[in-house]
This record gives C-alpha cells, structure tokens and sequence, in this order.
C-alpha cells in the first residue's frame, strides 16, 4: 500500500489506517452491525522489527512469588524509543523460544507499547552453543527451591519471607492503586529492607 511510504513522512506516528466506502448511499445499505460498520475497516501496520544480541537474562521475583526471565540486550531504536530489555514471560516461552545468551534476536513491540523478542536467529548463533539455556531451580533473591504450582506455567518462590516478594508487596501495598501512600517509592522500600526495619510479608503477618 503506498499508505505505508506515505506514513513515513507523517509528523506523527500512527499503527494503522482505516479504509471507508465514499458513498453515503452505499454507507447506508450496508449498514452496521451492534459494534462496527460495515462500510468500513481498519488496516494495522505490522510491527516495527530490529536485530539485536541478547547479551544477559536476568530473573526477578514478583510479589506473589512468580520468577520471571528478562532478556537484556544490546540497546536498540525501535518504534520511536531506545529498547534494551523484553519480558521471556516464563521458563515454557522461554524454552520454547530457545533464546540463549549470545544469540541474534528479532525485537518488535507487541501493540506497539510492549517490547518483545520475535524468533531467535539461528543462523547467527555463537558456534559451540548448543545446550539450552538452564531454567533455575533457586530464587534468585532467598535461595528457596522454586516450584511448579500443579496448572500453571509459572516458576514460583513460595517463601514467604522472601526479601523480593516483601518488597514488591510493599511497593504495590503503598502504590497509587493501592494505598496511595505519598513519598514510599522503590527506593525507600528497598532502604527500609536492607535495615531490616521490614522483615516479613504482608501476607504471613496477616494469616
């Protein structure tokens, strides 16, 4: 479509077009159904894709114990912003992904928002590379043995006391949706944690 040369000299950035009847008769004896028209349909741009190398993959602990693998790599410009860093989601994606340090990745952004790794280039992979990267079987941040819960695809760290869970609880406990506790970010929490001014989880004081 030339709309897709077109959209490069915009001043804005736009996803997709929208493509109508110019017919106002024809509008009319085509109609609409409960939600859409149907003189009328919307065309999405595909995403924006770069190269990049994943050059780490770090884990991190939410606050209800899932353990969770982010690729870091080499910074990129991609869709209007510079992207060093895409959520593997889970240990199943990222087995089924097959993404090992190293390897040349395809970058694109889900909805155009949300930074995530397309297909590993394979290609491209470092020679002697070839064992899966390991699935870690400890937190991260307590060293408990992480579980499989029984119908999920999420690692978990279920204890209680562990030192990211207790944070993450405290931040979303203080956040904007939460709480709304003016002044207690991140940092503070972290803070108040490694003086050991907090030592357990919302969740076991309360039960």
């Amino acid at each position: 479509m030339n709309i897709l040369k077109k959209e490069l000299f915009l001043p804005y950035g736009i996803d997709g077009v929208v493509v109508k009847v110019n017919d106002l008769a024809m509008e009319n004896e085509l109609g609409n159904t409960v939600k859409i028209p149907r003189w009328s349909i919307a065309y999405k741009f595909p995403p924006e894709e770069a190269l990049t190398v994943v050059r780490d993959i770090t884990w991190t602990v939410g606050r209800t114990g899932v353990v969770t693998p982010t690729a870091v790599m080499d910074p990129v410009l991609l869709a209007g912003t510079t992207v060093k860093r895409a959520s593997l989601h889970n240990p199943d994606y990222l087995q089924e992904k097959d993404v090992r340090i190293g390897d040349t990745v395809t970058l694109h952004k889900a909805g155009d928002i949300i930074p995530e790794v397309g297909q590993v280039i394979l290609d491209k992979r470092p020679e002697g590379d070839d064992q899966p990267y390991p699935i870690p079987q400890y937190c991260p941040s307590c060293g408990s043995k992480l579980v499989h819960v029984e119908g999920e695809v999420a690692l978990r760290c279920i204890n209680p006391e562990c030192p990211a869970q207790i944070k993450e609880g405290l931040v979303h406990f203080a956040s904007r949706n939460a709480m709304n506790i003016d002044g207690l970010g991140p940092r503070v929490v972290t803070q108040l944690i490694d003086k050991k001014f907090v030592k357990k989880n919302f969740r076991s004081v309360c039960t």
